[in-house]
C-alpha cells in the first residue's frame, strides 16, 4: 500500500513538472512572437493616437502609454524588443502619431526617428 502511494505521488509530481515545462515553453513562445513578429494590433489605419515622449522618459514609460492607448499588445514585449534591437538607446523626445496598423518595429522606427514619422 505504501508503495502505491509513493508511485501515485511521483506520477502526480511528474505530471505537474511536465505541465509546468510545457506552460513555460508556451509562454516563452507567445512572448517572443509578440516581441518580434512586428504584427499590428489592428487593421484600421484611421485609428491614430498621439504619443508624447518627454525628455528623460524611459522605454517602459512609452510602452505603458502605448498599451493604455491600445496600440501594442504587451508593454513588456515592446520594452524587450526595444532593448534587444537596433533601436536601443535611440528614442527621442517629441510628439509622434502612430496607428493600429503599426507593429513594434514600425512604432520604434517612428519614435527613434529612424523611419518615417507617420
Amino acid at each position: 500500500m505504501e508503495n502505491k502511494k509513493k508511485i501515485i505521488i511521483e506520477a502526480i509530481l511528474a505530471v505537474c513538472v511536465i505541465g509546468g515545462i510545457i506552460g513555460a515553453f508556451i509562454f516563452a513562445h507567445d512572448f517572443g512572437y509578440t516581441a518580434y513578429a512586428n504584427e499590428p494590433i489592428g487593421t484600421d489605419a484611421e485609428k491614430k493616437v498621439e504619443i508624447v515622449i518627454e525628455s528623460g522618459a524611459s522605454v517602459m514609460d512609452v510602452a505603458e502609454e502605448l498599451e493604455e492607448k491600445e496600440m501594442i499588445k504587451s508593454k513588456y514585449a515592446f520594452w524587450f524588443r526595444s532593448k534587444f534591437s537596433e533601436y536601443n538607446g535611440l528614442m527621442k523626445a517629441g510628439t509622434y502619431e502612430v496607428n493600429e496598423t503599426m507593429g513594434n518595429d514600425d512604432i520604434l522606427a517612428v519614435i527613434t526617428q529612424t523611419g518615417t514619422n507617420e
